[in-house]
């Protein structure tokens, strides 16, 4: 296999956090969200990571729970 992790989309929870929320959300937070169902969370090796395409989808369910 030749894809590597940016290759994927790959990113850490903090890397999310930063790039994506510019630090208005912690890796907490999105543990939560993960544990609410909303956010698909990728684990190697006890470490978490999520993708773009995750938290574009978190985001679409977070509009519609919260009846927007």
């Amino acid at each position: 296999m030749t894809d590597g992790p940016n290759d994927l989309g790959l990113m850490t929870l903090q890397e999310a956090c930063d790039e994506i929320f510019r630090g208005l959300l912690t890796p907490s937070s999105l543990r939560t969200e993960a544990a609410k169902g909303n956010l698909e969370i990728i684990q190697i090796a006890r470490k978490d990571f999520v993708t773009r395409e995750g938290i574009r989808e978190m985001m679409d369910r977070c509009k519609r729970s919260s009846g927007k």
